[in-house]
């Protein structure tokens, strides 16, 4: 899709304050000879200009809808308000399985002049202050292009909100495990030709296939570093994009309980800072 046409959505707020309503005897006829070309079935309903633009709200086929030309009468492209349920399965799965915390503003079906069509799904954080987020998918519902914050990031975030109390635990724990590895190096750096290295406990067999299956090594730039944390083995690992993850098994079921992203000190959340202070 164009870049151009990306730019223009995005500053759509900005053009829409600024229209005016006109008179279809002042529309050129350029302009209305290619919506003609354009649409074979249509009703318009309003008229508006705007700086070097015209911009028409229509009816096709019973859809409401704007369609957006140039001062020279080019087809820029057309937008059609639609429900979240007439939108792709994998494109309401995508946002919801990513988005925790936040709300869908606006959903909008794009039909461009290169015939390149499009979902543009407009989101927001909860709260008061929020900026918008824009996220497009094409007509199968694969994400094609997002301003919206990392997923993992967002979840991460969100769940440290919801859960403070063990999200704090986790960080306890993680800074513990952190220290005692700290105090060991110290140790064995005096004495390292006296006292021989102890084993470090290891996951088994049946946990290590079931981390290389879930990330292969292809998609790590380093680890997994694995841990003994109570009656658990923890991975921790570093992705391919150099961000850092941990993934949590038990060991009577060596089964995968639950993922994570590990946050940097700066980057908790208020409600974890409070319960620390």
């Amino acid at each position: 899709m164009k870049k151009y046409l990306l730019l223009s959505l995005l500053c759509l707020p900005f053009m829409l304050a600024a229209q005016t309503k006109v008179k279809e005897t002042d529309v050129p006829k350029s302009v209305l000879l290619t919506l003609e070309k354009t649409y074979e079935s249509y009703k318009v309903k309003t008229w508006y200009q705007a700086p070097g633009q015209y911009v028409a709200d229509f009816v096709t086929d019973g859809q409401n809808g704007r369609c957006y030309f140039t001062a020279s009468g080019e087809w820029q492209y057309s937008s059609f308000p639609v429900a979240l349920t007439e939108c792709p399965t994998l494109m309401n799965t995508y946002f919801v399985n990513n988005y925790p915390g936040y709300r869908i503003k606006s959903i909008e079906y794009i039909e461009e002049m290169s015939g390149d069509n499009y979902y543009r799904l407009v989101i927001v954080k909860k709260g008061i202050g929020s900026n918008d987020c824009e996220l497009i998918f094409d007509t199968r519902g694969k994400l094609q292009k997002s301003t919206a914050p990392d997923p993992e990031v967002v979840k991460r975030d969100y769940y440290a909100h919801s859960n403070p109390d063990e999200a704090s635990e986790i960080q306890k724990s993680a800074e513990e495990d952190n220290s005692r590895a700290h105090r060991s190096s110290k140790r064995r750096s005096k004495s390292v030709e006296d006292v021989p290295e102890i084993e470090r406990p290891m996951p088994s067999d049946a946990i290590t296939t079931n981390f290389n299956k879930r990330y292969p090594a292809t998609r790590l730039k380093a680890g997994p570093d694995w841990y003994l944390r109570g009656d658990e083995f923890v991975a921790y690992y570093t992705n391919n994009q150099k961000n850092d993850f941990e993934a949590v098994y038990d060991i009577q079921t060596e089964k995968l309980v639950r993922t994570g992203k590990v946050l940097q000190k700066e980057r908790y959340t208020s409600a974890i800072l409070k319960y620390l202070n």
